[in-house]
C-alpha cells in the first residue's frame, strides 16, 4: 500500500508542477549571416529585436522581420512567442541596415559645406603647356593611329 501511495503522490506532483516550456529556437538570416537564437516562450518579439540589435548593430526601429505572423499580420513588439504558431527552428529573415551605413538626408543636417557651382564658368587654360608637352603629343598620336573611323 505504501508503494501505491508514493506513486500516486508522484503522479499528483507531476500534474500540479508546471513542466518547463521548451525554448523557442529561431534561425534568423540577415544578409549572408545566420543566427540561431533561443529564447523562452514567454519572451516577446521586442526581446528578439533587442538580441538582434546586439548581434548585428541594426537598431530595432530599422529591423523588419519576415516569417513571424499573428493572424496573418506581422506581430507587434509586445507579442509573446507562445501566442505565435511557430515551427521548431522557425526561419525568420531580418531586413535592416546598420545606422552608420545609411545615407543622411542633407535637409536633416545642420551644417553643410559650401558648394560652388563652377559649371557656369568657361575654363580656359592660362598656358598651352599641356598641349605642347611631348609626352601628351605622343599619346595623342598613338590614339589617333588606333582609331578606325567608318563613314
Amino acid at each position: 500500500d505504501g508503494g501505491e501511495a508514493l506513486s500516486l503522490r508522484e503522479g499528483m506532483s507531476d500534474e500540479h508542477t508546471p513542466k518547463p516550456e521548451e525554448p523557442v529556437e529561431l534561425a534568423v538570416k540577415w544578409g549572408k549571416q545566420e543566427f540561431l537564437i533561443s529564447l523562452p516562450p514567454s519572451s516577446s518579439v521586442g526581446v528578439l529585436k533587442e538580441e538582434l540589435e546586439m548581434r548585428t548593430n541594426v537598431l530595432q526601429k530599422r529591423q523588419k522581420l519576415t516569417g513571424l505572423l499573428l493572424n496573418g499580420k506581422p506581430p507587434g513588439n509586445e507579442v509573446c512567442f507562445r501566442e505565435l504558431n511557430l515551427k521548431k527552428r522557425q526561419k525568420v529573415m531580418m531586413i535592416g541596415t546598420v545606422e552608420k551605413h545609411i545615407a543622411l538626408d542633407p535637409d536633416d543636417l545642420d551644417e553643410l559645406p559650401e558648394i560652388v557651382n563652377d559649371l557656369e564658368f568657361d575654363y580656359t587654360p592660362e598656358t598651352d603647356e599641356a598641349k605642347c608637352n611631348s609626352a601628351n603629343q605622343k599619346k595623342l598620336q598613338k590614339r589617333i593611329s588606333q582609331v578606325n573611323v567608318n563613314v
